[in-house]
């Protein structure tokens, strides 16, 4: 199971871990059968291959997290309030007497925005 996850593609990079760590993919016996091309015995050769493989890993993992961020700041909107608008107060860091903190319900409310202090603007 490991040798397969390690030999196969990742989706985010799109080179196998066995290839970023060491450079190659390890034979396997389907792998003998097709008579893969000769290796190059020069380690510069070598060298440069690994660590090309890895920048390019590196720049296909910087990428990814760019679009995540940029779809998370596309997705995320922040609330304006108003006054006369009800809200939910979470009760996560208050202390009731008598309950335990297990049964505590999440929220507290509906309580309605009396007046607005400053620019209220939560995202």
């Amino acid at each position: 199971m490991e040798f397969a996850y390690n030999s196969s593609q990742h989706s985010t990079t799109g080179i196998t871990l066995f290839q970023l760590l060491y450079g190659e993919v390890p034979h396997t016996p389907a792998s003998l059968i097709h008579c893969p091309q000769p290796r190059c015995h020069s380690a510069t050769v070598f060298a440069k291959g690994l660590l090309n493989s890895q920048l390019a890993a590196r720049d296909a993992i910087q990428q990814a997290n760019r679009l995540l961020r940029e779809r998370h700041a596309q997705a995320r909107r922040g609330h304006t309030y108003r006054e006369g608008e009800e809200v939910l107060l979470s009760t996560e860091h208050l202390s009731m007497r008598g309950e335990h903190p297990k049964f505590f319900p999440k929220f507290a409310g509906p309580f309605t925005i009396a007046t607005l202090e400053g620019s209220i603007r939560w995202s």
